[in-house]
Parts: C-alpha cells; sequence; structure tokens
C-alpha cells in the first residue's frame, strides 16, 4: 500500500496528544476529522494503531508506522537541504524527534545536547523519560527514534555508540546517618533505615548492597518518580539513596549530604542508540551527543 502522509499526521498527532482532541487542536480539525482519518488508515493497515482511551495510547504497529514518518520527514528535510540554491527548506518547518532518556541524564548532562543545538538542525526533541534498562524497549517497540540507554546491544535497525558512565554514591543526610547509623553502616542497620527509590524498576540500591555486602536490600523503600524530589528527600532525612556523583557533589562539599562508603559506587555504562535510516540529521545529533558525552561521563575504563 501507499501511505497517505495526511493520514500519517493524523496518527503522530494522537500519538504525542494522547488524545484525539487535543490532536484535532493542534491540526486544526474536528475531533470527528482525526477520528476519520485514524479509522481509514487502520482499515488500509489492516491493523489497530491506537488504543482509545484516557490516554489514547499507540499499539506497537502505530508506533512503527509514527517513526516511518519521522524518518520520512528527516530524510526529506536532508534532500531538500541540498537542492540548488541552498534549498527550500520547507520553510521553518522543525521536525519533532522521539528521544527515550533516564531520568537521570535529563537532570544531569542532557539538556547541554539541547542547548548546544543549532536553529540549522531544524528538530526539537520529545524527551520520553524511562530508566537506563528499559529505554531500548522503546525502540524496540517503536515508540523512539533513538535512546540513551544501558544496553550496548544494538535493537535492529539501529546503532549503538558508548557514551561514558553515570557514577552513582551512597547519600543521606548527616543527622539521618546520627539517626540510623550510629553503630555502624552495615546491612543489618541499611535494611532497617528507610531507603529511596526511583521507582519499581529501580534497581540501583540492590546493585549497591551487592557490590558492598553480596547482600539483597530488604523491601524498605520509599517510591519517589522525581529527581528533585528524591535529592530533597535525603537532604531532608527521609532516606538513604542512590545518586549521580556529579550532581550530590555541592551537598557533599557543602556537608548537606554524605557519603556512607566511598569506597563503594555503582557505575552505569550508558550508550547511544539511533536509527541507521536517518540520514544526517541524526549523525548530527549524535555527533553533539556524544561530545557532551565526552565532557560528562568519564569512560567506562577510567
Amino acid at each position: 500500500m501507499n501511505f497517505d502522509y495526511g493520514l500519517l499526521e493524523a496518527l503522530s498527532a494522537v500519538g504525542k496528544e494522547r488524545s484525539f482532541e487535543k490532536a484535532a487542536a493542534a491540526l486544526r480539525l474536528t475531533p470527528s476529522a482525526v477520528s476519520q482519518r485514524i479509522k481509514l488508515l487502520e482499515t488500509r493497515m489492516g491493523a489497530i494503531l491506537v488504543v482509545r482511551g484516557k490516554p489514547c495510547e499507540l499499539t506497537e504497529v502505530g508506533n512503527t508506522v509514527v517513526r516511518h514518518l519521522e524518518n520520512v520527514r528527516l530524510l526529506e528535510r536532508e534532500v531538500m537541504g541540498e537542492l540548488p540554491g541552498g534549498a527550500v527548506k520547507r520553510g521553518n518547518e522543525i521536525v519533532a524527534l522521539r528521544i527515550a532518556v533516564n531520568a537521570d541524564s535529563i537532570a544531569t548532562w542532557f539538556p547541554l545536547v539541547m542547548a548546544g543545538m543549532s536553529p540549522d538542525l531544524g528538530v526539537r526533541l520529545d524527551l520520553i523519560q524511562d530508566d537506563q534498562e528499559i529505554s531500548a524497549e522503546r525502540l524496540r517497540e517503536g515508540h523512539v527514534m533513538a535512546a540513551v540507554t544501558a544496553d550496548s546491544r544494538p535493537v535492529q535497525g539501529f546503532k549503538s555508540v558508548p557514551l561514558g558512565t553515570l557514577e552513582y554514591a551512597a547519600i543521606a543526610s548527616p543527622e539521618f546517618v546520627e539517626k540510623f547509623f550510629a553503630d555502624g553502616i552495615d546491612p543489618a542497620s541499611l535494611g532497617r533505615a528507610p531507603s529511596i527509590a526511583f521507582n519499581q524498576k529501580d534497581t540501583l540500591l540492590n546493585q549497591w548492597m551487592n557490590l558492598a555486602y553480596e547482600k539483597e536490600l530488604s523491601s524498605n523503600s520509599h517510591w519517589v518518580p522525581s529527581y528533585e524530589g528524591y535529592i530533597q528527600c535525603c537532604i531532608n532525612g527521609v532516606g538513604w539513596g542512590l545518586h549521580p556523583i556529579i550532581s550530590v557533589r555541592p551537598f557533599l562539599s557543602a556537608g548537606t549530604l554524605v557519603e556512607l562508603h566511598p569506597d563503594v559506587r555503582i557505575r552505569v555504562p550508558l550508550y547511544w542508540q539511533f536509527s541507521r535510516t536517518s540520514g544526517q540529521v541524526m549523525r548530527d545529533l549524535t555527533e553533539l551527543v556524544e561530545s557532551v558525552a565526552k565532557e560528562w561521563l568519564p569512560a567506562e575504563s577510567d
């Protein structure tokens, strides 16, 4: 079948806005018109592309189709840029790229990538936050065109390049240490003391316990799925937790936080996986990602 890119635009808008009404407003159409376009596209493709609900979600096939549209937009921009006379770059149209990035990277080094993007690149980034251990799944499911991930194995159709490592330290407030570790820090006292995890997918606490003591941590964690909230909870003595050393250094220097075991840190290698078929724009973005990561993330062998 031949793709009708007007129909694909409607699908992309629903995927981004997660609502037929909001997609309709973005496209300056009625919700009924958007719904009709999605139904027609589903009929032509013989597959369900949108799970209707509040919010709406694209199916795996729907995400794959939207990723195709994004690839076409990038390649089209590249071709336009090579036309004689400097090119009709389709006016001021900006191409959106969906990228999966873990919360700690978003809160530390990845904003420098976005700040370093030249306007001539002609793209904006729609970041999807996910754990570094999970973000490669976003690639497999067609949700994103690139990802910062802890998985070095390239997903089919993608290329993987090493970025460096995020180093995590176990930290807590001095008052918390005095209250819960007055007799020393060991597996028993760590198990009794409240800890903080980002969410149910967060495995860093157990990784740290295994590295420090070759033991599992008993389930005694608050879930705080917010970067700022997580570190504030540690500062306020809610619990102890794992945090990137590049972001807690000022608090350690000021004595607001202390490191539980300075000789035990978790090093999480990060990789950038990106679509092989996205053309020069993605290659330029990849070069920028690698440059910023080289400055902020130590190499795995360091």
